[in-house]
């Protein structure tokens, strides 16, 4: 039943000739919406029981819960592991995998998983980072009351190997099997009413997209793995837009000095040609590297205006593409 909806929407995009002829070479997985925006897709370690996945483009290396990781008996890359993942990688990436990653200010150790399977594709070795994910057992799929199984985090550099194209409403992902990027195009999203929005990759890997608050420019992250919008307190003090605090705080993959957050409604907030203004954010001090980026950080895009606006993010092609709410 799953597999045929799939094919169906993969045909209407073929129709509207989004993705060329080439359909051989695209698979299509299809994920879960939780109750926080976030996308999940099933996921089967080295054979092992399949469990859920986040998918998260803010995620700079795929990480996996120390339970999953000892139930497929992952070891790190060292000694003839690290050899035989090097002969898959290009020279340049895998000279650079380490034993360890800080991951929430802590060095994290760093696992290979030989074999990753999502509805019958395998994406092949990649490192993880082992931690603990607990902001994401309280999360609930829709529709079922319980909370449901999540053993990691499909990171930003499996998902970009592969071009994938995230569509955040249809919850799909759309990968070249092939690897690089999808053959889409530009002008059939534009002629369905989207905005286009150049993206990049920086040498973190963080999607990093331009934006203005008020009369400044700003770099963004495109964020699917945070539950919701967050800019800079500084920016907040800058503008001088009115808050207050919340009873929240941050986690997640990056470290946050200062983990308090307070919300506020921008009311002159722009990514890219598309306008967002009036959106209600959070704000908190990020601290995250600014020499990565092309301007000054503004803050992290999650997945509420994601979903809001029918985001559909082409890491292949670079380009992220919105529509006005209706």
């Amino acid at each position: 039943m799953l597999l045929s909806r799939v094919g169906c929407a993969f045909l209407s995009c073929l129709a509207l000739g989004m993705v060329s002829s080439s359909a051989s070479s695209v698979v299509v997985i299809q994920a879960i919406r939780g109750d926080q925006n976030h996308l999940f897709v099933p996921i089967s370690i080295n054979l092992q029981k399949q469990s859920w996945w986040l998918v998260d483009t803010g995620a700079p290396i795929s990480t996996i819960t120390e339970t999953a990781a000892r139930r497929a008996s992952l070891q790190p890359p060292a000694g003839a592991r690290r050899t035989s993942l090097q002969r898959l990688q290009p020279p340049e990436i895998a000279a650079k995998i380490p034993s360890s990653v800080k991951v929430e200010g802590r060095e994290r150790e760093v696992v290979i998983a030989q074999k990753i399977v999502s509805e019958g594709f395998d994406f092949g070795e990649e490192p993880m980072a082992v931690l603990r994910l607990d902001a994401l057992e309280h999360e609930r799929m829709r529709r079922v009351s319980q909370s449901f199984g999540n053993d990691g985090i499909l990171g930003l550099p499996i998902l970009k190997k592969y071009g994938a194209l995230i569509n955040c409403r249809t919850k799909q992902i759309f990968l070249n099997r092939n690897g690089g990027p999808l053959p889409v195009h530009r002008s059939a999203y534009e002629q369905m009413g989207f905005t286009y929005i150049p993206i990049k990759i920086t040498p973190e890997n963080h999607v990093e997209a331009l934006g203005t608050i008020g009369t400044g420019e700003y770099s963004f992250l495109i964020d699917t793995g945070a539950s919701t919008t967050l800019v800079l307190a500084s920016i907040r003090q800058k503008e001088r837009i009115p808050f207050y605090t919340e009873r929240t705080t941050l986690v997640g993959v990056h470290h946050f000095n200062n983990p308090i957050v307070t919300s506020g409604l921008l009311h002159s907030f722009r990514l890219g040609n598309h306008d967002l203004s009036n959106s209600f954010v959070g704000f908190a001090d990020l601290n995250l590297s600014q020499s990565e980026f092309t301007r000054p950080l503004g803050g992290i895009i999650g997945a509420e205006i994601l979903w809001d606006h029918h985001a559909i993010i082409d890491l292949g092609n670079r380009a992220l593409y919105l529509k006005a709410r209706r």
